[in-house]
């Protein structure tokens, strides 16, 4: 069943290697992911914006997170 949650600006929704099976739905403020390229090894940042889903393959997928979710906007 969907659940509503807030979060704060700097909260940590989920860390890499978290397991987990929910997917997220920003309604509101933003959310940063950040991974690390597996050839170079360097950090990867992806914004996530008002309507988009993220966690979506981990949590499908049925293995650990492989990005950290913040909050960067309330």
């Amino acid at each position: 069943m969907p659940k509503a949650n807030q979060y704060t600006k700097g909260s940590i929704i989920y860390f890499s290697g978290d397991k987990d099976d929910r997917i997220f739905i920003l309604q509101k403020g933003m959310v940063i992911l950040t991974s690390t390229d597996i050839e170079s090894g360097s950090p990867v940042t992806e914004y996530i914006r008002e309507g988009e889903f993220f966690g979506v393959k981990s949590a499908l997928g049925h293995f650990p997170r492989e990005e950290t979710a913040t909050v960067v906007q309330d």
